[in-house]
Order: C-alpha cells, then sequence, then structure tokens
C-alpha cells in the first residue's frame, strides 16, 4: 500500500537492522550507520523510516529491549548486567526505556514471563 521501497532500499533497511543487532552494546549513530553502508544519512533514515516505519533510533531501542527480555526470561543475569550488555550504564535509565517499549518494567516482566 503506497509504499515505493526499491528492493536496494529493502535490502539496505535488512542490512542495517541486522548491523544494529549485532553491535547493541555500542552506541550506534545514524551517521556510523549511513557512512558503514556508503549512503547518506537522510537516505539511510527514510529508508529505514519506509521499510521498517520507525527511525533508527526506535529501532536500535526496540531492538535493545527486545533482546534484554529474552535475557530476561532465559536468564539469570542481573537487571544492571543486562543493561550493560545493551549499552546502558545505569539500571534505571534502562528500566524506564524498557518500561516505555514493553510496558512492564524489567523485574515485573521477568516475574510474569520468566521460567517457572
Amino acid at each position: 500500500g503506497g509504499s515505493n521501497i526499491s528492493k536496494a532500499q529493502a535490502d539496505l533497511a535488512k542490512e542495517a537492522a541486522a548491523y544494529l543487532a549485532c553491535h547493541m552494546d555500542e552506541h550506534v549513530t545514524v551517521s556510523e550507520l549511513s557512512a558503514r553502508f556508503y549512503v547518506s544519512q537522510t537516505h539511510m533514515q527514510n529508508t529505514f523510516k519506509g521499510v521498517y516505519g520507525v527511525p533508527v533510533q526506535s529501532c536500535i531501542r526496540i531492538l535493545k529491549m527486545q533482546s534484554a527480555a529474552l535475557m530476561l526470561i532465559h536468564t539469570d543475569l542481573p537487571v544492571l548486567e543486562i543493561a550493560s550488555r545493551c549499552g546502558y550504564d545505569n539500571s534505571s535509565k534502562f528500566a524506564h526505556a524498557f518500561h516505555k517499549i514493553m510496558g512492564e518494567t524489567p523485574m515485573e516482566y521477568r516475574k510474569m514471563h520468566g521460567e517457572q
């Protein structure tokens, strides 16, 4: 419906998202990402938003929180350790971001969804 995304753009967005997913503990900026894939920042932003419907930075946060959610459920790692693996140096900042995206705090999430 009404999106004129070329195959090249779709591939670019996929590769960019995969790159972000592999570098979640680093702070990847849009400028680094565009430099890495040899496109302008504007092109990267537009492509990403066109394909995923969210800006690059939102996607990074969502990826981080989904991966954190998996760690909360499947590991016994302390929340601070999970936060730092997602590039947060502060567990309350992490908890706030997590809650905004997942709708529960990390502790609630672990209690609700963790292996019993």
